[in-house]
C-alpha cells in the first residue's frame, strides 16, 4: 500500500492507493509442426512460448531446440547460439529455412524468412 498525503485549507486528508495485480499463468501449447522436406512430410515437437506482447516457437529440430520468432515484419526467423551452429549440419540451413516458411504460412505474413545467427 502507497500513502500520499495531499495539503487542502491547511489540513491534510490521507489517500490510500491500492494496487492489485492479478496473476495469469502462462500457457505453453506443445503442437507437431508439419513439414513437407525431400519429398516426405515430417512431423516436428514444437512448443508456443508466449513472451509479452510476442512470442518464440521452440522447434526440436535433430534434437536440438531452435527458437523461432517473429521480426518486425512478421516473419519468422530462426535464431541459433553459436555453441548450436556447430552441431548444425550445413544442408540443416535449407531445413530451418523451410521451417520459417511453414511458419509464416500458418502464423505469419508468408513472406521472407531468414536464419540468424547470435552469441
Amino acid at each position: 500500500m502507497r500513502e500520499a498525503r495531499k495539503e487542502n485549507n491547511s489540513a491534510y486528508h490521507l489517500i490510500s492507493l491500492t494496487v492489485q495485480t492479478t496473476y495469469l499463468p502462462l500457457m505453453f501449447d506443445l503442437f507437431d509442426l508439419p513439414v513437407e522436406y525431400k519429398g516426405k512430410e515430417i512431423l516436428f515437437p514444437a512448443e508456443l512460448l508466449p513472451m509479452g506482447f510476442t512470442h518464440k516457437i521452440k522447434v526440436n529440430v535433430e534434437g536440438t531446440d531452435i527458437l523461432f520468432e517473429p521480426d518486425e515484419e512478421r516473419n519468422y526467423r530462426a535464431v541459433i547460439a553459436n555453441t548450436d551452429v556447430e552441431r548444425m549440419a550445413t544442408s540443416n540451413k535449407d531445413l530451418l529455412q523451410l521451417i520459417c516458411r511453414t511458419l509464416d504460412d500458418l502464423f505469419g505474413n508468408g513472406d521472407q524468412s531468414s536464419v540468424q545467427e547470435i552469441e
